[in-house]
């Protein structure tokens, strides 16, 4: 409301030029580091007052580091020196693009976080700490299954045969993994006493798995908190925004009457309703505009909010000089025109009666 009682407010009168203020000590000029023989500035180095050999070597670390710092600030600030106006708006414009660049990257890192959030499987991360770690281990295993054999029994004569172990014969356990019992079973009868090889292998994959899906169900949920937390804060938020806005209008209507209150004169409330619309169409639907449509729109309101202080001032000062014209007008009813239409005093007429009806009162 006080931006509004700004505008709405009367102008106000331009400020006193401030009495001139004695000046003030000039600051005392700061010595200049000394140069070199080539003309360039070296750097001051404070005595060494440590004996002891590790103090040295770290005192001396530190100035070897300072030195570097300040040759590179030096290098720097030469090169600036002797750029071109030209050159130095195109180093502006660099730095200006590396700037967007790193902004632009940090928005793009915190786009993924988000969507790694909801779908983790698919981040790097998740490459990196278990798909990849399952792959290795996998094909440790099936590397291990060259050195076991397994046992079959010919279905036409019935005779115990003994090959070399595959991968389907590994899979063929992994796949029995929702019961210990039968896939225990199954190991022992393909690969005999090694069994327990197998029966480790599986172990280790399904340790791998299972943290994996429970790290992405984790994930998922802490993500559909996240997410519901944020509806609940943008709901309160646009429900604060409404309540605002109503309380802020009613005061308007309150406090500024002739501007913002019902007007008597049906045109004018029709214009002002037409108004209320134009602008609530564009906020509710501003997702479907098109976006010359809606850059249009945008600009109309703009303009729209930026010509009403001035508006206020034209109004204001055009009543003023109508209250004035006005005055002078009830000033010249109230008198007499005289004889002949001179200006002066007439002959007084009887009280009550004034201005031009008392050119008809005698008849």
């Amino acid at each position: 409301m006080s931006e509004m009682d700004t505008l709405m407010g009367p102008p106000t009168e331009a400020p006193k030029p401030e009495a001139k203020k004695p000046e003030a000590a000039k600051p005392e000029a700061k010595p200049v580091p000394p140069k070199d023989e080539s003309g360039k500035f070296v750097a001051k180095v404070e005595p060494v007052k440590e004996k002891d050999p590790v103090l040295l070597r770290k005192r001396l670390a530190e100035v070897e580091s300072d030195l570097n710092k300040t040759r590179s600030t030096m290098a720097e600030l030469e090169k600036r020196a002797k750029l071109s106006g030209e050159q130095q708006r195109r180093l502006e414009r660099l730095e200006q693009i590396e700037k967007d660049l790193i902004s632009e990257r940090d928005s793009k890192k915190q786009l993924e976080a988000h969507l790694y959030a909801r779908s983790y499987a698919d981040s790097p991360e998740y490459q990196e700490k278990y798909q990849k770690r399952w792959q290795a281990r996998y094909a440790a295993a099936v590397r291990e299954l060259g050195g076991l054999q397994v046992k079959t029994i010919d279905p036409d004569t019935g005779d115990e045969k003994i090959r070399p172990a595959t991968q389907a014969d590994f899979e063929r356990v992994r796949g029995l993994h929702g019961s210990r019992v039968a896939q225990t079973h199954e190991a022992k009868k393909l690969f005999g006493e090694d069994y327990n090889i197998v029966m480790d292998d599986c172990r280790e994959l399904d340790a791998i798995e299972q943290q994996a899906q429970e790290e992405i169900a984790s994930r998922r949920s802490k993500f559909d908190q996240d997410m519901a937390q944020h509806g609940e804060q943008s709901q309160r938020f646009a429900q604060t925004v409404q309540e605002s806005a109503s309380q802020t209008e009613s005061q308007l209507r309150e406090k500024y009457p002739e501007w913002f209150g019902k007007s008597d004169d049906p045109d004018l409330e029709t214009a002002t309703q037409k108004g209320f619309e134009y602008v609530d169409s564009t906020t509710s639907q501003a997702e479907q505009l098109s976006p010359e449509s809606r850059g249009q729109r945008l600009a109309l309101i703009r303009m729209w909010a930026a010509s009403f202080p001035r508006n206020v001032a034209t109004i204001q000062k055009l009543k003023s000089e109508l209250d004035i014209e006005r005055a002078k007008v009830a000033k010249l009813q109230g008198s007499d025109p005289g004889e002949g239409g001179a200006a002066g005093e007439g002959e007084k007429k009887p009280d009550g009666v004034v201005g031009t009806a008392s050119l008809v009162k005698d008849f």
